[in-house]
């Protein structure tokens, strides 16, 4: 547009260099305005809270005044805004928790995503560089990322910069975060004060307290030397487990410079700390505030008091008389063995096996101090260890050396105080104190025998052998070794059935081979089941493979032997092979290798034995394993049960299996498979048999005995349930077979199990019948679902708000109990009080979804009379469920109607809907924890305060305001307000809606007419009784009930959220405006369309055939019912001849293209500016019109004019139905070429240099070029409009003739149907609504029949009289 008016003859701007200039510049902007596609909106602020997906930005911007200042200023910004669920999703808690309690931390964080002073479109982005933000942060700018955060959107523009949205929140290094997200375990460990403390958490499992990141935690972390005096009191493991959790104080961000000057918390442990002036517990604070992602550190030096635990106290020595006795006239060696209590570690110490070095230090001449273990604690070593010490010299030596000191004698009153004590070994010894006597090390070895002096040491009787650190000894049994073995968990399983004919819990000292699992499923198919089936044979294959002797694999390999088995008269017998490997054989089989050594698993020591494991199942001669029937090997293959018990439910064991010369076949999956289905889809169908049926018939194949090969060559089977199973053979896995019905997958890990009426493969996965074949089964999780249901949509939004959705996405079982919009409505004042308090909303939210899957079947059978203990430990009836929110939910059913009722009386279930991880269902009414429910029902806000804080009563709210009503209703009343909601008031015409917003005094009559006059207040029953009701604006207000149980006012008007209490009244929520036809104003509103207008008016001929050219793009804007709201600068005929050619003038009448563009550059679409706004404004208003020229609009001299470009305003303020039309004096279009404008006198020019020159012929060549290409443009255009225009006349034709003999035919009578003063000439019959239609929703729209035809049910305003709700059909 600048451009052109430059162009312009008679436009005078001194030299032609300042012209050239100033071209070249626009068409750069220009150019790069083309480029970007950035057309500008409002503020950069304004942007950010108009897009859905930076509600967060937003929220946050409008809690600093700061931002929100600098975000409304000229700029120009470029903002970098992370978007909810990517950026502040992923937002680390404890950051959060900062932004929630710092104003400066937010504003820091917020300041670093915006750069001031320049405007970065997304195209120039890869330019860019580094930029510093104004909190100063430098943010490293490419056209894909900015730092280490993703864009994911670009150029949302504002008048004063951009917004590009990012997927990642940049916190500022200077906020002290940790760069890298570390948690608390991390943070603590890179101190390096902290060692021991992590290293107790990670010892004793506790470590997670420190790395769950859904809820921050504050961390009183001692230093090593403050924690060592913890762990020097030698707490039990319980014990020291709460010391641990007393230094933790959960759901607490607690930075020492923003909390009260004193107060209390609750720590990990349940128990209140104290704190003043940031001192913890009275703890010596080293350093405060050590931020990570999940929490705050603060260092201590001392334990703060709630840590602090009385060590045990210390005893003094045994003052019974000792057996051994001194004499210094012998050695240590002497002593030992001349003492009967120490005659085992006096033969170990002397074995020559040990080459006597021990023995020597004990006859040599010290001095040396010896922890003497006697006979009772060498006795209580379990066998499997004495053998291992005998069989491993080495750590028979580091043992023996442990029990030494070299260089010192130690008296018994000395050791406390000497502790911890050097070892010959190396290692240390602590000596602590105990109840009755000094004990030793980790086993608290107690000194039974002190003070036994010899001339070159003392010997001390210990009751036990200790054990040196960082050795191995063992502590476990064989049966535990198989147990924690996933290699041989089939071989525990076995061994534990044998029980008690086979115990490997005994003491002792035992050999055994234990085949591993591959061993056992390599069996011929089903003699694992017969095995599980019969213990007796079990016993004696298990037996088979025990001998007596206690044999390491050092021990076979030096000598082969036949050695009899485990008390049965077989023998067995092992020798090294070819390859060196050791393999065990069966003697009576001597060319037979029965088993090979298995991998590493062998010599696993155990305290009463040692174990081998190997390839393969050793089966006693004489014993032959049947095969099993398909029941059986079911129900003998523990890994699954889970199908085995859903056949078992179906009856598959007497229908199914067991038929004579009916065989099956079964794709059985594994119990982990079914664990992996959603939980939703698994709770299902272990509870609707029926779903159950259909889904294990996929897996069932009647009538055949297939095995892998024949499946693979068949190729597709039919299954019991119907559908056709895909049978592969996968070339690029290990897996045997692929099976595939409907897009799923599942492969066949072991195939091939045969029994004597069928055969099994075993599956990896599950997979279900398609959605057509079986309906039932839930393909969504529950947050998807409820997004889709209308109903819900209130309850939606606020989970969304409140960051909950994931509870509703996880993998459950969960139950939501869902309250749909009456049952919100029915509560609506604790609605409204909760969605000002985010705790409290929180609280009901989770209030209504259970851990667990309950059907209502489930809530139907609960047994009455029993109790269960909740979260929070109260005790509520069985018949109840603890919520999300760990308060107890109660339920019952109700009397005579088998409704099953929650909480008493507040919310019936009306509708369940299975999901894929858990079940919905719709109730009508809103839990509430019982700790809240005071809130239903109490008020302290104002009648005013309950209209401004609805945001669906928006409009109401500011006509009110406009009024000056809101002072009044903040008064003490008392009032009864009869509310329209907003979608109420957009029913109304645009252009009525807007007068009534400007005019105060049509405002202000409005809303007297929806107050009783009454000073009392009416509750809905009381105005059914009062009717009718005198309004405060004088009119009378007739209040009836309807057929359907509604209270409606004036019979158009329906309550639909009744009796809100206020602190000085009582509201009414209605669906429809109260207008009182007798009021003067309201014969003043508008009846008139823009578009009716237009074509009545004589002097706006040319421009009504330019909309009639223009056709559906035009008539889209101001047509009778469209209700959007515009303002139209109308050129009148005379002004257009005065400023056109009459060929311009033909072409727009003719041409689609230029009338359009003619049209969109004199209406702005969604505003409606006249006098009545621009007196309110005070000020001048700028419109974009719809083909993004921009104009000025304002009061000069109290007359409503067009202020730039300046053209007269010839008649004003014609307010239409749906907008306001203004005539003007000359045309705004700067759309035509400006050889169609009216010639004038050419302007006298200033000579200018060559070069100038040269750059004023460049620019009327591109000129010149560019309205070339507009013309060949317009000329297509034309042709296709001809085009599409004669194909639709012919189209309507047929049409036409059709629809006349189907009339015909059918003999239909289409004469225009008039109801109520209205024609319908087009009735509908038979129309069918495909869905769920749910109550008091609007209908948007329907199916009809089976066409897909989508009818819409809009309002259409009457053309002859003032809108009101009894004209709407």
């Amino acid at each position: 547009y600048s451009f052109c008016t430059l162009l312009q003859p008679g436009v005078h701007m001194g030299h032609m260099d300042t012209r050239i200039v100033l071209i070249k510049v626009l068409i750069f902007i220009s150019l790069i305005e083309w480029a970007t596609g950035c057309a500008p909106g409002g503020t950069i602020d304004a942007v950010i809270a108009s897009t859905s997906t930076l509600s967060t930005m937003s929220s946050d911007i409008g809690q600093s005044a700061t931002v929100t200042g600098e975000l409304m200023s000229a700029g120009p910004y470029t903002v970098f805004s992370p978007s909810d669920a990517e950026g502040f999703g992923s937002l680390p808690i404890a950051v959060r928790s900062e932004m929630n309690l710092l104003t400066s931390t937010r504003e820091a964080i917020i300041k670093t995503h915006i750069i001031r002073g320049s405007r970065f479109s997304g195209a120039s982005l890869s330019a860019v560089g580094t930029q510093p933000s104004i909190e100063g942060t430098f943010l490293q700018i490419t056209s894909t990322t900015v730092n280490t955060a993703t864009i994911l959107q670009t150029d949302l523009c504002g008048s004063n910069g951009v917004v590009h949205i990012i997927n990642r929140v940049i916190v500022p290094s200077s906020l002290g975060f940790p760069p890298n997200g570390e948690n608390l375990l991390a943070v603590l460990s890179a101190t390096g004060q902290h060692t021991l403390l992590v290293g107790t958490l990670n010892t004793m499992s506790l470590s997670s307290l420190l790395t769950e990141m859904n809820r921050v935690k504050t961390v009183m972390a001692p230093v090593d030397s403050a924690f060592q005096s913890i762990l020097n009191q030698n707490l039990a493991v319980n014990a020291l487990t709460t010391v641990i959790k007393r230094l933790l104080i959960p759901n607490e961000y607690l930075l020492t410079t923003a909390i009260p000057a004193s107060g209390s918390v609750t720590t990990e442990s349940g128990e209140l700390m104290s704190y003043t002036s940031g001192v913890f517990g009275s703890a010596t604070t080293a350093t405060n505030n050590i931020k990570a992602s999940n929490g705050l550190i603060h260092s201590v030096t001392t334990i703060p008091v709630a840590a602090a635990i009385t060590p045990p106290p210390v005893v003094v020595p045994p003052t019974s008389s000792l057996i051994p006795v001194s004499d210094t006239s012998k050695s240590v060696l002497q002593h030992l063995s001349g003492e009967s209590v120490w005659s085992t570690f006096y033969s170990i110490v002397t074995s020559p096996v040990l080459s006597g070095v021990t023995g020597s230090l004990f006859s040599g001449t010290g001095p040396v101090t010896v922890f003497a273990p006697t006979e009772q604690g060498w006795n209580a070593l379990p066998q499997g260890v004495k053998e291992y010490l005998n069989d491993d010299l080495a750590v028979m030596q580091r043992l023996l050396d442990y029990h030494v000191i070299m260089g010192t004698t130690f008296r018994y009153a000395e050791l406390l105080s000497a502790s911890p004590l050097i070892t010959y070994e190396g290692a240390t010894l602590t000596a602590s104190a105990s109840v009755a006597a000094t004990v030793l090390g980790e086993d608290k070895a107690y000194i039974t025998y002190s003070d036994i002096f010899a001339y070159n040491g003392v010997i001390h009787g210990i009751d036990k052998v200790l054990k040196p650190p960082g050795i191995f000894l063992p502590t476990k049994t064989l049966l535990d070794i198989l147990t924690e073995s996933s290699d041989l968990s089939i071989s525990a399983e076995l061994f534990t059935l044998a029980f008690p004919s086979i115990d490997l819990t005994l003491p002792g000292s035992m050999t055994i081979f234990v085949p591993v699992n591959d061993a056992w499923n390599k069996l011929i198919a089903g003699q694992l089941a017969v095995l599980r089936s019969d213990t007796l044979v079990l016993a004696k294959v298990l037996k088979h493979h025990i001998i007596g002797t206690y044999r390491t694999t050092s021990d076979m390999r030096s000598q082969s032997e036949i050695i009899p088995t485990y008390k049965v008269p077989d023998n067995i017998g092992w020798k090294t092979d070819l390859n060196g490997e050791l393999i065990v054989k069966v003697p009576s089989n001597a060319d037979t290798v029965s088993g090979k050594f298995w991998n590493n698993v062998f010599d696993i020591r155990a305290v009463n034995g040692i174990a081998h494991g190997i390839d393969s199942v050793i089966l006693p001669p004489d014993t032959v394993l049947p095969s099993p029937k398909v029941w059986g090997i079911l129900q003998g293959t523990p890994s699954l049960s889970i199908f085995t018990g859903f056949c078992d439910r179906l009856g598959y064991p007497d229908t199914l299996f067991n038929r004579l010369g009916r065989p099956v076949t079964l794709l059985v999956p594994t119990n982990s498979a079914f664990g992996r289905l959603p939980s939703g889809i698994f709770s299902l169908i272990q509870q609707n048999n029926s779903v159950l049926a259909k889904v294990i018939g996929l897996f069932v194949i009647e009538d055949s005995e297939l095995t892998d090969e024949l499946l693979e060559s068949t190729g597709s089977v039919s299954s019991l349930e119907g559908s056709v199973l895909s049978v592969v053979r996968s070339l690029t896995s290990t897996r045997p077979l692929t099976v595939t019905v409907a897009d799923q997958t599942m492969n066949v890990i072991q195939s091939n199990l045969v029994g004597s009426d069928g055969i099994i493969h075993i599956t990896d996965s599950v997979i279900l019948p398609s959605a057509s074949r079986v309906p039932e089964i839930p393909r969504l999780n529950a947050a998807a679902l409820l997004d889709r249901l209308r109903p819900l949509q209130t309850f939606m939004a606020e989970i969304s708000k409140r960051g909950l959705r994931n509870l509703l996405q996880s993998t459950g079982p969960i139950t939501v109990f869902a309250p749909n919009a009456d049952g919100i409505s029915k509560a609506q004042q604790g609605w409204d009080v909760f969605q000002e308090n985010d705790s409290k909303m929180d609280r009901v939210l989770r209030h209504h979804i259970a851990r667990n899957y309950l059907s209502e079947g489930d809530l139907r059978r609960s047994a009455p009379g029993a109790v269960a203990t909740t979260d929070d430990g109260s005790v509520v009836p069985k018949r109840g469920f603890t919520s999300q929110e760990a308060s107890a939910v109660t339920y019952a059913i109700q009397d005579g109607t088998q409704s099953v009722v929650l909480n008493g009386v507040q919310a019936t279930i009306i509708d369940t809907i299975p999901t894929d991880n858990g079940i919905v269902h719709v109730i009508n009414g809103l839990l509430v924890p019982t700790s809240l429910t005071s809130d239903l029902t109490t008020t302290d806000r104002s009648i005013s305060t309950i209209i401004t804080s609805k945001p669906h009563f928006s409009i109401f709210d500011s006509i009110i305001k406009s009024a000056s009503f809101d002072s009044m209703l903040m008064g003490p009343g008392p009032y009864t307000i009869l509310c329209p909601t907003d979608d109420a008031f957009k029913a109304i015409p645009a252009g009525q809606l807007n007068l009534i917003r400007l005019r105060a005094d049509v405002g202000a009559s409005l809303v007297e007419y929806h107050m009783a006059r009454q000073g009392v207040v009416l509750d809905s029953s009381e105005l059914v009784k009062s009717s009718p009701i005198s309004a405060k604006e004088g009119g009378l207000l007739r209040v009836s009930t309807s057929s359907t149980g509604d209270i409606v006012i004036n019979d158009q008007a329906r309550i639909s959220a009744p009796d809100i209490p206020a602190k000085n009244g009582i509201l009414h929520e209605i669906t429809s405006v109260l207008f009182d036809l007798e009021a003067s104003w309201v014969g003043q509103l508008p009846t008139t369309s823009s578009r009716l207008l237009i074509s009545s008016t004589s002097s706006t001929v040319i421009f009504n055939e330019i909309i009639e050219m223009c056709g559906e793009p035009c008539l889209e804007i101001i047509k009778d019912d469209r209700n959007n709201g515009h303002s139209l600068f109308v050129p009148t005929d005379s002004a257009i001849r005065a400023a056109l050619a009459t060929a311009s003038i033909d072409e727009m009448r003719t041409t689609q293209s230029q009338s359009q563009r003619f049209f969109f550059t004199h209406v702005s679409e969604g505003t409606i500016s006249g006098t009545l706004s621009a007196q309110q404004t005070g000020g001048q208003e700028t419109l974009m019109m719809k083909d993004g020229m921009m104009i000025t609009v304002g009061l000069l001299s109290g007359v409503f004019s067009i202020l730039s470009p300046s053209v007269d305003v010839s008649k004003s303020d014609s307010y239409t139905t749906n907008g306001i039309v203004h005539l003007i004096s000359a045309p705004l279009s700067t759309a035509l070429n400006t050889s169609t404008l009216v010639s004038v006198a050419p302007p006298d020019l200033t000579p200018i240099s060559a070069d100038s020159d040269d750059d004023f012929q460049l620019v009327i060549i591109i000129v010149v070029c560019a309205a070339i290409c507009c013309l060949l443009i317009c000329v297509a255009a034309f042709c296709v409009f001809r085009r599409v225009r004669d194909a639709r006349r012919k189209k309507r034709q047929t049409n036409e003739q059709e629809t006349a003999q189907k009339e015909k035919e059918l003999n239909i009578d289409n004469s225009p149907e008039i109801t109520n003063g209205y024609v319908n000439t087009n009735p509908i019959d038979q129309v069918g609504f495909n869905g769920m239609l749910p109550d008091n929703d609007i209908i948007e729209s329907v199916t009809c029949g089976s066409q897909d035809t989508v009818l819409r049910l809009e309002s259409i305003p009457s053309q002859n009289s003032i809108y009101t709700p009894q004209h709407n059909r």
